[in-house]
């Protein structure tokens, strides 16, 4: 392989890309499951959930971006928005589709 990685701390890791310019992308890996990820934001999203799922049958996690609900009704809404899914259709006045029910 081209690149080289050097293991830190928690399971984060820094590959070096191989340019010329030295710079490193930071790519984070979860040690729970080995996914990857390209960004602080989602790799610390991701360990709360990956470790919570874990430690508390309440937590329901999205399997597209790590962020986690205590409810499953509002992880639902959540994956319906990445999906473009609006399945909820307002019945009083308007006719207008959402993602979640309320």
């Amino acid at each position: 392989c081209d690149k080289v990685e050097v293991k830190m701390e928690l399971g984060e890791s820094m590959v070096d890309d191989g340019s010329n310019d030295g710079s490193k992308s930071r790519i984070k890996e979860c040690r729970r499951c080995h996914r990857k990820f390209d960004g602080p934001r989602s790799y610390t999203s991701h360990k709360k959930c990956c470790k919570g799922v874990e430690e508390d049958d309440n937590l329901h996690c999205c399997n597209i971006c790590s962020v986690s609900f205590r409810r499953e009704q509002d992880l639902e809404t959540h994956v319906n928005m990445h999906e473009g899914n609006k399945p909820y259709e307002c019945r009083v006045t308007c006719g207008e589709r959402f993602y979640g029910k309320n």
